[in-house]
């Protein structure tokens, strides 16, 4: 019940899933991802980005890769299609990690001419750094586009400005949240199962 009920919120209010994936993703981790999830997801990012609204879409972005949701070509174009540097760098970690379908040479384009001026230099030094992709456009870190080598500098100190740490992806990351997976572990808690809590079944019980 709770699990149909946060899903129909994601459906009828997309810009809020800030307030109600990280609810989701514990109940999802724990009854594992199957089509459903994947539809409501996919859903969310093609939604998102045909709207424009960046700030959603980076949620449905992370919840595909907390459950390892794997997105198609098409999915992803939608994605970048927005021009968007945040969404840019999130792409290529979903990519790196397997999920993330796309075309690789089409972001090596829009990134040539790009320097640590300007808006680009987050996607620039992460995806540099990290040796997501080996072409010139992300292989600038130290060169002539880093004026006086500061991001040689703070790549030397490793320093990061985006974390892909595998504890980045739990529940207790949501500050303020006092969320954890035990949380959601109803077996180990001796709760009974609600999902599939259908009123007509019990009907006689309220009679």
């Amino acid at each position: 019940m709770v699990r149909e009920y946060l899903q129909r919120l994601i459906f009828a209010a997309p810009q809020q899933v800030r307030w109600i994936l990280p609810l989701l993703l514990g109940i999802y981790r724990q009854k594992g991802v199957n089509a459903e999830i994947r539809r409501l997801i996919c859903w969310g990012i093609e939604t998102c980005a045909r709207r424009n609204d960046v700030g959603s879409l980076l949620w449905f972005l992370y919840a595909a890769i907390f459950l390892e949701i794997q997105l198609t070509s098409a999915v992803c174009g939608q994605c970048l299609g927005m021009s968007n540097e945040i969404v840019d760098l999130m792409m290529f970690h979903g990519r790196h990690a397997g999920l993330f379908s796309f075309r690789v040479t089409d972001l090596r384009q829009r990134y040539a001419d790009s320097n640590f001026t300007s808006p680009a230099w987050l996607p620039l030094y992460e995806i540099g750094r990290r040796g997501w992709d080996s072409s010139a456009a992300f292989n600038k870190i130290g060169g002539a586009d880093d004026i006086v080598g500061l991001y040689a500098h703070l790549n030397a100190n490793d320093v990061q400005f985006y974390n892909t740490e595998q504890g980045s992806f739990r529940l207790d990351m949501f500050k303020n949240w006092n969320l954890s997976q035990e949380d959601f572990e109803q077996e180990e808690q001796g709760l009974p199962e609600y999902d599939n809590f259908d009123f007509e079944d019990h009907w006689g019980d309220y009679e």
